[in-house]
């Protein structure tokens, strides 16, 4: 089968890296087109290959933020063309299968992959957030045709799949809820934890909470920094370790910290974490905490898990799917900061139960989770959508 992959911004890159991998190792064609990441050179793993035709421009351009309104206007402005060229060529090429993993201009992205349609390819549509989350960069119109125009859509949890179902009315044969995976390869070598501490200048006593990944207001970073302040009453020795690159200002939470009082309890490390280093924090911890007002589904619980550490997450969109209550971790109410202490309390309580806990975490993530069997998923969603259409 002849797959082309896209994700002109390139807002999943080691999802992409993996999922592309296992494809080619189960014999399809596979093609990756997308940008440079913004944060880090993302090494391709073997078994397809990688075309960054979007956005070249920016490349140019390094003294641009990431985040500033003239990076956002370039990019405005150069991928109508980048698209259509991209356009072009896939014509010329056409695959069997247009997976579409993210879309910047959905109203635009719905021409390009209605002609590639016409032509004969089938359209697949990964929906990571099936709504963008408070914060992006773009707004939602033109996503509700592009999930209907599609001829499969994949979401990463049952919840999701039943709001498409619900919401917009697409018929639940079209849309598939498939496992999101773990860093894979990217992962890092786990070290023990008094050698991650040391190594991220961190206390060697004490129980580590961490939160970890791009710091956005959905993520509720400001609910965990109250429960700290409520746990740190029964449990001094708590410790909340902060890793992450905030994508809003960083002095509201700052403020914050020092109100509380939590500033010999909190160690911030601002800034990307590149994948290389990530295993170093995941190691460091106790216990991942995921205080979320919304999310569709979390690549940093996946990751937790693969560095078998347990996780207290919100009951919020899919992960009551992933976490199993006492089992791989907690589950506690949304933007519920006394809730939330009293968990973090309950779970330091016993050590060798979170032991276990990041025990049956890891074996999920090299089940279910793992890349291999997600891309033999994604294998049965292809050909089924092929079969439909009469192929």
């Amino acid at each position: 089968m002849k797959i082309t992959m896209i994700d002109p911004g390139n807002f999943s890159p080691f999802y992409n890296a993996n999922l592309c991998h296992w494809l080619g190792a189960r014999g399809h064609e596979v093609e990756l087109d997308t940008s440079e990441y913004l944060f880090e050179p993302v090494r391709p793993l073997d078994g397809y290959r990688v075309k960054t035709e979007f956005f070249e421009l920016l490349s140019h351009l390094k003294s641009f933020d990431r985040w500033k309104l003239g990076r956002q206007a370039v990019k405005a402005a150069v991928y109508p063309i980048d698209i259509t060229r991209w356009a072009a060529r896939t014509v010329r090429t056409l695959p069997d299968i247009v997976h579409v993993q993210w879309s910047l201009f959905p109203l635009l992205d719905l021409r390009v992959y209605a002609l590639l349609q016409r032509r004969g390819a089938r359209i697949v549509y990964t929906a990571h957030d099936v709504q963008p989350l408070p914060g992006s960069a773009w707004s939602g119109a033109g996503f509700a045709q592009l999930y209907r125009l599609a001829d499969a859509v994949i979401v990463h949890a049952e919840a999701s799949r039943q709001q498409l179902v619900d919401e917009l009315g697409l018929a639940r044969s079209r849309v598939h809820h498939l496992p999101m995976g773990g860093p894979g390869p990217y992962a890092g070598r786990p070290r023990p934890r008094h050698e991650a501490r040391r190594r991220l200048g961190l206390e060697s006593h004490g129980f580590c909470l961490l939160f970890f990944g791009m710091i956005k207001e959905h993520k509720g970073l400001d609910v965990l920094l109250d429960a700290m302040a409520l746990a740190l009453h029964e449990r001094p020795d708590l410790r909340l370790l902060i890793a992450g690159e905030p994508l809003t200002s960083w002095q509201p939470y700052a403020r914050q910290i020092a109100d509380l009082g939590l500033g010999p309890f909190v160690d911030v490390h601002l800034g990307f974490v590149p994948s290389g280093r990530a295993a170093t924090y995941f190691s460091a911890a106790d216990l991942v905490v995921l205080p979320y007002r919304e999310i569709f589904q979390s690549g940093v619980l996946l990751a937790a898990y693969t560095f078998e550490r347990p996780v207290v997450a919100s009951r919020v969109g899919g992960l009551p799917e992933l976490v199993q209550e006492g089992v791989t971790g907690f589950l506690v109410p949304p933007a519920d900061a006394r809730a939330l202490a009293d968990t973090l309390v309950h779970a330091k309580a016993d050590r060798a139960r979170l032991d276990a806990m990041g025990a049956a975490a890891s074996s999920i993530a090299q089940g279910r989770h793992s890349w291999e069997h997600i891309a033999a998923r994604h294998e049965e969603v292809y050909e089924a959508t092929m079969r439909r259409r009469g192929a």
